[in-house]
């Protein structure tokens, strides 16, 4: 059974970060990631715990499941706290755009 089957599509990927996850169809040919920075933490809570989400990645699975590899880089970047602390503060897109790429390569 996977993750998606058991949990659902939305998922706490570390106590700052949520996972959004489409379903795999015909409109999801294609891998597609986005992140979303908030400005304003959004407080949620998870078994009566709060939690202050800063970060929202949206996650579009492609039509062949291609997005594994892509989950496991997040997961990378996300439990390396240093790096991820510093894209979760970078202000400017183009250079978040490089920490990740560079990380993942």
């Amino acid at each position: 059974m996977s993750l998606i089957d058991k949990y659902g599509p939305y998922m706490l990927l570390s106590s700052d970060t949520f996972l959004a996850h489409a379903a795999p169809s015909k409109h999801t040919r294609k891998i597609g990631i986005e992140i979303g920075i908030l400005k304003r933490p959004i407080k949620i809570s998870v078994n009566n715990i709060e939690e202050k989400i800063k970060c929202v990645i949206v996650l579009v699975p492609g039509f062949h499941q291609e997005h594994d590899k892509a989950l496991a880089q997040l997961i990378n970047i996300i439990t390396n706290r240093r790096l991820y602390d510093q894209i979760l503060s970078e202000t400017d897109t183009d250079k978040m755009y490089k920490l990740i790429k560079k990380s993942v390569q």
